[in-house]
């Protein structure tokens, strides 16, 4: 993982978004079967941490913004993106071609379209304990 505090603090972010999506799927799966507004909360609070966890360290340590940012880390950000696209258009697709085939009901899809938005989180907390973002 980074050195540089700003990439670091924007890794955890995206490794916490992760986990807790990972974690509401996995609460939907062991029963719970139903949106609450426990998880709401929950996901809305990692995400306005960790915005508000980078912004405080990108004034912090002014000095690391740019080192942060370099061409690979944007380089890896726009690839993040485009991850994230493609994956979300198969997800879609594929769950289409299920609704029409009748294997899945639509709000069964639209419910599990969710998962497929972490994508550019997830490869960027890949590509950043890889070392790819150093």
């Amino acid at each position: 993982m980074a050195v540089n505090v700003v990439a670091r603090i924007r890794t955890l972010s995206n490794i916490a978004i992760v986990l807790v999506i990972a974690a509401f799927l996995f609460a939907i799966w062991l029963g719970e079967g139903r949106l609450s507004e426990q998880w709401v909360w929950i996901l809305g609070s990692v995400a306005v941490a960790g915005i508000v966890a980078q912004l405080l360290a990108s004034l912090i340590f002014r000095n690391q913004i740019a080192a942060a940012w370099d061409e690979q880390a944007q380089y890896l950000n726009r690839q993040s993106y485009v991850f994230g696209y493609w994956l979300v258009m198969a997800t879609f697709l594929t769950f289409f071609v299920l609704i029409q085939l009748g294997v899945m009901r639509p709000d069964a899809a639209f419910f599990f379209m969710g998962p497929a938005l972490i994508g550019p989180s997830a490869y960027m907390a890949f590509a950043a304990l890889r070392g790819r973002t150093d």
